[in-house]
């Protein structure tokens, strides 16, 4: 994962609302000019700083604007951002387009006389105005199509070219407007890109998104495209304009082609610079044309920089779709980690609370969970003998109901612990099963925890990066193996690097654990690396100067 879409995924949701991402509620402005400080209680205030807008793959319309205004043609556009692309042509006449699904009523009109044909063939005349569509009663066998009268357009909220479907799925009403593939680009175009720019940019514009259509249309579904981001934006007839309509014109069934095959001509608004590789960018094989190509006319873009946007810990804690807990065994640093909003449980073994020097471990528990009363703590149990090992489980669970009392996944002998899993979970003890490494390991695991008490499943991310595997496919299949299973979540344990926090998060990991050396690294989240560099630099010419080395 590039350090762009590092960027991208840890500030995505909380850009999303712009610079009001830092609530007022947490950033009172404090003091005079640009200084910001956190409210009290919402923990570390973290700037974030960037480049561009969107996912970054393909054609930056930012981009386009700026080659059209520099006289390239929309052929050279293309061929830009899509490098190795042909112009081709294309065959399809019509696209069906999902407007509303899963509505209980809907409301389609037209301003002249129009029709609906029904499921049995027959056509019914209806005169101008609103027809109130009720999945609990229809006055017609489905699928119904509605056409408009000479003059008129068919609206469901806003007018639409063609026709429009509805049928019942699942008892409930789905509208498609089926229309002309040139017809629909007539919408989508200024939705899509300023009917303001250049002609030679609306028309890369007209090209990659009939490319697009065509490229990722679902041909067995009930629906080709949606009407939003989903695939792109169609506000139909309300939203054309005279300049779009001609680019849409100009290019009539062009599109983009790569080994006879019509590309997937993705594209967004502004690259900051440089476009993204789709395999570097989304993790998938490589794709010829959807490579890192330079935007160097992205510099007319409002997004081409963007920041610093101040997010407290506590904003930046409800963004976060994974949880952190921190990882440690000395009492101090685990309450100025409880004192941290971003934190929301803690975890502790043997081996951190050797590293400390603790002694004994039931006062220490105890006095943990006393000053941490109200989030998940925990503790391992330390014995190899199973007996042991659940007389063990059964007093750490009993210090209190935020506790999970951890149990390897295997003895020193390599004996799997599953038998005490199913036996101390059906009894409703909160586990935390620790140590895994392999997916064979969490199946099993799972099938020992199914019809449990609620568990954690920590799967040592860390150390399968150290043997040189990247983790992240393992904890995506690990994730799926436990989807079924109520109450049971995934701890990316051992992370080695705050790279993990946003993969773990990527994926939709549960849980992710971090030791305070870790977690003390956040501030660096979205940090401008030609800023890093520079201070980077500075350090090292700032301890050679302190130790007066010469040569």
């Amino acid at each position: 994962m590039s350090a762009r879409v590092l960027i991208a995924v840890c500030a995505a949701a909380l850009l999303l609302a712009g610079p009001a991402a830092a609530s007022p509620r947490d950033l009172p402005p404090v003091c005079a000019g640009s200084c910001v400080v956190a409210k009290p209680g919402t923990g570390t205030l973290f700037f974030f700083s960037g480049h561009g807008w969107g996912h970054g793959l393909g054609m930056s319309q930012y981009g386009a604007w700026g080659y059209a205004l520099h006289g390239s043609t929309y052929q050279q556009i293309l061929s830009h951002f899509y490098p190795g692309t042909t112009i081709g042509t294309a065959q399809t006449n019509l696209v069906r387009v999902l407007l509303a699904d899963g509505r209980k009523t809907l409301k389609v009109s037209c301003t002249v006389p129009y029709t609906v044909t029904d499921g049995n063939g027959v056509t019914h005349s209806l005169p101008a105005g609103p027809t109130t569509l009720s999945s609990a009663k229809l006055a017609w066998p489905t699928p119904l199509t509605f056409n408009a009268g000479a003059g008129g357009w068919m609206t469901l909220a806003r007018p639409y070219r063609g026709q429009i479907t509805v049928d019942v799925v699942d008892g409930k009403l789905r509208a498609v407007n089926v229309v002309g593939l040139e017809d629909y680009l007539y919408g989508v175009v200024p939705a899509e890109m300023p009917s303001s720019w250049p002609a030679n940019a609306l028309e890369a514009q007209a090209v990659a998104a009939r490319s697009y259509a065509l490229a990722t249309r679902k041909i067995a579904a009930p629906f080709d495209v949606y009407a939003d981001t989903r695939s792109q934006v169609y506000l139909g007839v309300s939203h054309e304009a005279t300049a779009t309509n001609a680019a849409v014109d100009a290019t009539r069934g062009q599109v983009a082609m790569y080994n006879g095959k019509v590309a997937s001509t993705f594209f967004f608004s502004s690259s900051g610079g440089e476009t993204e590789s789709i395999a570097d960018g989304w993790g998938v094989a490589p794709v010829p044309y959807l490579v890192s190509v330079p935007d160097p006319y992205d510099v007319l873009s409002p997004y081409h920089n963007w920041g610093p946007v101040p997010i407290s810990a506590k904003t930046f804690a409800k963004a976060l779709k994974v949880k952190v807990y921190a990882d440690g065994a000395d009492k101090a640093t685990m309450l100025e980690m409880y004192r941290n909003p971003l934190i929301q449980g803690f975890t502790t073994n043997p081996t951190l609370m050797r590293k400390v020097g603790i002694a004994d471990y039931a006062s220490f528990a105890r006095d943990i969970v006393k000053a941490i009363p109200d989030r998940p703590i925990s503790f391992e149990v330390f014995a190899d003998d199973f007996k042991e090992m659940e007389r063990q489980a059964r007093i750490i669970a009993a210090w209190g109901p935020n506790v999970n009392a951890k149990i390897p996944i295997t003895n020193t002998k390599g004996e799997p612990c599953l038998d005490l899993v199913r036996k101390l979970t059906r009894e409703g003890i909160k586990l935390n099963i620790t140590a895994l490494l392999t997916l064979d390991q969490v199946r099993c695991v799972a099938s020992a925890l199914r019809g449990g008490a609620p568990a954690f499943v920590s799967v040592f991310a860390g150390r399968i990066a150290d043997t040189g595997l990247d983790p992240v496919p393992i904890m995506s299949a690990a994730l799926d193996e436990i989807a079924d299973l109520p109450g049971v979540e995934l701890i990316w344990a051992s992370p080695r690097e705050l790279l993990n926090v946003v993969q773990a998060d990527a994926i939709g990991c549960h849980i992710i654990t971090a030791t305070s050396d870790i977690l003390k690294r956040l501030p660096t989240l979205g940090k401008d690396l030609a800023q890093y560099s520079l201070e980077t630099v500075q350090m090292f010419h700032d301890d050679a100067r302190s130790s007066g080395f010469t040569l």
